[in-house]
């Protein structure tokens, strides 16, 4: 009878420490699944972020190519207008070269008092307009200004030059 009561009780204390380590590993098994899921939840809180994140880059990036662009377009047109208004000038301002080379008296007096001032205009504003090579967004405007003052200050000059 001891015998028996000897298995029953290490029977039973069996039951209970194998209940125990059940207990311990069913409540591993639910953090484990627990920390799984976290970390899960986390990867794709990464992922949607980073592709927030790339979309966001992608339409800064397109946003600059077309200011860029624009830029470029507007600086182009206006490069053409002043050269073309440039050109012009310029055959003026040849005009009254080769007239103050063959006039004679007054008309002479007034071309050589006159076409140095047109002279340095000009060349004030050849000098600028080298500079629209290197322009760049920040500086444009001051240059544009620039160079529309050159040009008005040498169109006024050759206007006064003209006979």
């Amino acid at each position: 009878m001891i015998r028996m009561t000897n298995i029953a009780l290490v029977v039973a204390l069996s039951l209970v420490a194998l209940g125990c380590e059940r207990s311990g590993h069913d409540e591993q098994d639910k953090a484990s699944s627990a920390q799984q899921e976290a970390n899960n939840k986390a990867n794709e809180a990464v992922r949607e972020s980073t592709t927030k994140i790339t979309s966001a880059q992608t339409e800064a990036v397109k946003k600059i190519d077309e200011a860029t662009a624009s830029f470029t377009k507007t600086q182009q047109d206006y490069q053409a207008k002043l050269t073309s208004n440039v050109d012009t000038l310029q055959a003026k301002v040849e005009k009254l070269e080769a007239e103050g080379k063959v006039a004679t008296g007054k008309a002479k007096a007034t071309l050589d008092a006159v076409l140095p001032d047109v002279r340095a205009k000009n060349k004030a504003l050849h000098t600028d307009m080298a500079q629209l090579k290197d322009v760049t967004a920040t500086n444009w405007d001051a240059l544009k200004n620039q160079l529309d003052n050159d040009l008005n200050a040498l169109k006024n000059a050759v206007d006064k030059s003209s006979p």
